[in-house]
């Protein structure tokens, strides 16, 4: 995300350890994505706003919107029932 940007290596070290002691801090045991994708996004907002940008696009949605929360059910593709071909055998030289 901070590829070609003026951020340091150091910058970004920081700003992971600053969000993982934030947590630590909190006594947070265990983080859904989407809140760990949203303090992420906030503190990437301070440090460059390209870099936010970003890290933004992989939660674009097909109408332009940014959807970092959840909402409910994650759609997930169904899987076939039935059983896949089975592959032709070989012919022999």
């Amino acid at each position: 995300m901070t590829r070609d940007r003026p951020v340091t290596k150091t910058a970004a070290h920081d700003l992971v350890r600053g969000l993982e002691a934030e947590l630590v801090d909190m006594s947070v045991q265990t983080i859904t994505a989407w809140d760990l994708a949203t303090r992420l996004h906030r503190k990437l907002v301070e440090l460059d706003a390209i870099a936010a940008s970003r890290f933004a696009s992989n939660y674009l949605q097909s109408d332009g919107s940014i959807h970092m929360t959840p909402s409910g059910q994650t759609p997930q593709l169904a899987l076939p029932l039935t059983a896949l071909p089975s592959p032709k055998p070989r012919r022999k030289r």
